[in-house]
C-alpha cells in the first residue's frame, strides 16, 4: 500500500523540478530494497506467503531483480517446492553467475532432490565464484564418500580444513574415512581364505 504514495510523491516532485529521471529510477531501487528486506524478514519469521507476495510486488516493478528470484528459491526450497525452487533459482543465474551463496542454494536443493550430479556441478560452481565457501567443499566430500569414493572425499575434505580446521563434520567425516582405508588396507594385506 505504500508504494503508490512513495511513487505519487516521487512523481509530484518529477513534475515540479525536483527530481530528475536518474531520481526516479533511484527511488524505484529505493522501494524495491525496502520490499526486499521487508520480504526477508517475513521469511526469516515464518510468513512465507506473505514474502511471496512481497517479492512478486517487486518482480511485477523489475522482473530482473536477482536477489528477488533468489529469495524466491529459498522460500520455494523450505516448502519443499522443488521445481519452483529450481525455476527461481536458475532464474537468479541467468542474471547473475557469478553468486557462489546462489550456487550454493542450488546445491543444497539438489541434495534434497537426490539430484547427486546437479548437486556437484552446483557446489563446484559455488567454490568456483567462492573459493572459501568451506561448506560447498564440505558437501562435494559428502557425495564423494555416499557414491562410494573415500579418496576424493578426502581430498574436498582437505580444503574444508585448509579453509576452516575446526570443522567437526569435516572432522568427523575424515576419522570415518580413515577407518575405511585402513580396513581396506587389512583386507589386502590379509586376504579371507575362502
Amino acid at each position: 500500500m505504500k508504494q503508490p504514495i512513495l511513487y505519487g510523491a516521487v512523481i509530484t516532485l518529477l513534475l515540479i523540478g525536483g527530481i530528475s529521471s536518474s531520481g526516479l529510477l533511484a527511488a524505484r531501487d529505493i522501494d524495491a530494497s525496502v520490499m526486499l528486506k521487508t520480504a526477508q524478514s517475513l521469511f526469516a519469521s515464518g510468513k512465507s506467503n506473505e514474502a511471496i507476495k512481497s517479492i512478486n510486488g517487486i518482480l511485477k516493478e523489475n522482473p530482473k531483480n536477482f536477489e528477488a528470484y533468489k529469495l524466491l528459491g529459498k522460500i520455494f526450497a523450505s516448502q519443499n517446492e522443488y521445481e519452483k525452487a529450481e525455476k527461481s533459482f536458475q532464474t537468479a543465474a541467468s542474471l547473475d553467475a557469478t553468486d557462489g551463496d546462489l550456487f550454493y542454494q542450488l546445491g543444497l536443493l539438489y541434495v534434497k532432490k537426490g539430484n547427486a550430479q546437479g548437486a556437484i556441478r552446483s557446489f563446484i560452481l559455488t567454490v568456483k565464484n567462492d573459493p572459501k565457501n568451506y561448506e560447498a567443499y564440505h558437501n562435494l566430500g559428502n557425495i564423494a564418500l555416499a557414491t562410494g569414493n573415500p579418496k576424493q572425499a578426502l581430498e574436498y575434505y582437505n580444503k574444508v580444513m585448509a579453509i576452516n580446521p575446526s570443522h567437526q563434520p569435516t572432522i568427523k567425516n575424515m576419522s570415518q574415512i580413515s577407518r575405511i582405508l585402513q580396513e581396506a588396507q587389512k583386507q589386502k594385506q590379509n586376504p579371507v581364505a575362502k
